[in-house]
């Protein structure tokens, strides 16, 4: 699934609390990203709201790339002794301003072992800033 960062989040209909979301970290293996290397608290934050989805979706999702976790469909992640199971939810940040951000639970991996660099405003929000 793919969808452009900051584009109007769609991909779940039944959502009726009125809230604008955006989307983050929607990537797929043939589209370009930008790239970055990750600051230690980000991905402590990321970590913490990959352990926490808000969504859980009907399937799982893998990594376009070739190291998924063969048999369970889905990529495991660690952080320090802690380890998860990403690519079957979602994740929402708000940021002060009031802007929501959805991104796959395997955002946590795509930052941490692709370098991807989610847009600005979204890791501000993550941090709380």
């Amino acid at each position: 699934m793919h969808f452009d960062d900051l584009s109007p989040y769609t991909f779940t209909k039944d959502i009726s609390d009125g809230k604008a979301r955006r989307n983050v970290g929607w990537l797929a293996g043939w589209a370009p990203f930008p790239k970055a290397e990750p600051a230690p608290a980000f991905l402590a934050a990321l970590f913490a709201l990959s352990k926490n989805p808000v969504r859980k979706g009907p399937g799982a999702h893998v990594c376009c790339k070739p190291h998924q976790d063969a048999g369970t469909g889905m990529t495991r992640a660690s952080l320090g002794d802690e380890e998860i199971l990403l690519g079957a939810a979602e994740i929402e940040v708000a940021s002060p301003d009031g802007s929501w951000y959805v991104a796959p639970d395997l955002i946590y991996h795509y930052v941490k072992e692709h370098r991807y660099a989610p847009p600005d405003e979204f890791v501000r929000a993550c941090l709380g800033a």
